[in-house]
C-alpha cells in the first residue's frame, strides 16, 4: 500500500537542490530526469495532458522556471469551466493594454488589464 504523503528521502545535495526549486523556483540544477519529473507532478496536481505539452522552459531572472503555454491556459480554462466573456484591447505609447473578463459556473467574475510593452524597431519602419 502506498501513502503519497510520505516524503521520501534525499542525499543532502538532493535535498539542497530540491530545497531550491520548491523554494525559489529555480529548475537550472535538477537534471533532466529531475525535471521530466517535477514537469510531469505539476501536470498531474493541475489535471493538464503532459504530451500536449502545456509548459515550456523558460530562463526569467536568472531562473529556469515552467512557463504556461496557451495549451496550458486552454486546458485550465475548460477543466475549470472559465468562460471568457469579453476582450478588448489598445495600444498607447509603445504598450499594448490587453483587457479581459471571464465567468465561471458558480458565478464568479474575474476582470484583468495586462501591459504588453512593444519596442518598435525604427530602422524597420
Amino acid at each position: 500500500m502506498s501513502n503519497n504523503n510520505v516524503v521520501p528521502f534525499y542525499p543532502q545535495e538532493t535535498a539542497a537542490i530540491l530545497e531550491r526549486l520548491l523554494t525559489q523556483g529555480d529548475l537550472a540544477r535538477l537534471g533532466a530526469h529531475e525535471r521530466t519529473e517535477y514537469y510531469l507532478r505539476v501536470c498531474q496536481s493541475l489535471g493538464l495532458n503532459p504530451l500536449t505539452q502545456p509548459f515550456a522552459y523558460l530562463k526569467l531572472s536568472g531562473k529556469t522556471v515552467l512557463y504556461a503555454l496557451k495549451g496550458c491556459t486552454d486546458q485550465l480554462r475548460d477543466l475549470h469551466k472559465i468562460s471568457v466573456v469579453e476582450t478588448s484591447g489598445e495600444e498607447w505609447r509603445n504598450t499594448y493594454i490587453a483587457r479581459v473578463k471571464v465567468t465561471t459556473p458558480g458565478g464568479m467574475r474575474e476582470f484583468e488589464i495586462v501591459k504588453l510593452i512593444t519596442i518598435h524597431d525604427e530602422a524597420a519602419g
